[in-house]
């Protein structure tokens, strides 16, 4: 009876963990593209001249860090 209840428990415990993930995601791909925006607006700022090519090349390292921090978030969990 006891090795029936095991793989119930760690069933369970294995979905709370994608849960956690998953219920992250959203966070994990907007905040890199959010810091990556501030930045540009203080250099922005600092300067007094608007670059847009910068802020191209911010928005594309803030969304590829951003998926890559779910990539590493994804890789774990197994």
């Amino acid at each position: 009876m006891e090795k029936d209840k095991q793989p119930k428990k760690t069933n369970k415990f294995k979905m709370m963990r994608y849960f956690a993930v998953a219920s992250n995601f959203g966070y994990t791909l907007v905040s890199p593209i959010i810091l990556m925006l501030g930045l540009y607006l203080l250099i922005e700022k600092m300067t007094g001249e608007k670059h847009p090519i910068i802020l191209i090349i911010f928005l594309l390292l803030g969304i590829i860090t951003g998926y890559w921090m779910m990539y590493k978030q994804i890789k774990g969990i197994k």
